[in-house]
């Protein structure tokens, strides 16, 4: 979309997992470096990750997030997503001028819509920070926290933890 980019993805030698610590470091030398284009950009904001699909220099230090997604059209969940990114970046210190979602139609010639939904993300952005502490507090919980199964193993997604869980919950009974 913006011409030349760095991607930053790195992973942990011999693994398929992320190394979020070096794509972090990674994504910081692009920025002091002037990259204008950086892919999978790595942020960390007390435990809190996100690597957002571009992030495009605009000018100086301000910066445009886009978050891309393989879909004909924008779902809720999308802005939801692109929120979140945008929120751990404001608290990194990193200045948006735009959140955008990028949608791709089944057009070959010009496949991607790029769509600004700054002001919803700005709106989702202040429900992750209303709900940071108690969401940090389930992330660092010493003991399982147990859920009954329901629709949120569904919606917006399939959980990647429904068999566990449901191994679990039949388990209890």
């Amino acid at each position: 979309m913006f011409g030349i980019f760095t991607d930053v993805t790195e992973y942990i030698p011999n693994t398929r997992y992320l190394d979020k610590r070096k794509m972090v470091i990674n994504t910081r030398n692009a920025m002091r470096k002037g990259v204008e284009n950086i892919c999978e950009a790595a942020f960390d904001y007390n435990g809190f990750f996100c690597a957002v699909d571009i992030l495009h220099r605009v000018e100086g230090d301000i910066w445009e997030l886009y978050e891309v997604k393989d879909s004909p059209e924008i779902k809720p969940q999308f802005i939801h997503d692109a929120a979140y990114q945008a929120w751990v970046l404001d608290k990194c210190g990193v200045l948006l001028d735009g959140v955008y979602v990028v949608y791709h139609y089944d057009d070959d010639v010009d496949p991607f819509e790029p769509v600004d939904v700054t002001e919803e993300a700005i709106e989702y952005a202040r429900i992750v920070d209303d709900n940071a502490e108690r969401l940090a507090d389930i992330r660092n919980a010493k003991e399982e926290i147990m859920v009954p199964c329901g629709d949120q193993c569904d919606h917006p997604y399939e959980c990647w933890y429904q068999s566990y869980c449901k191994r679990i919950n039949e388990a209890q009974i």
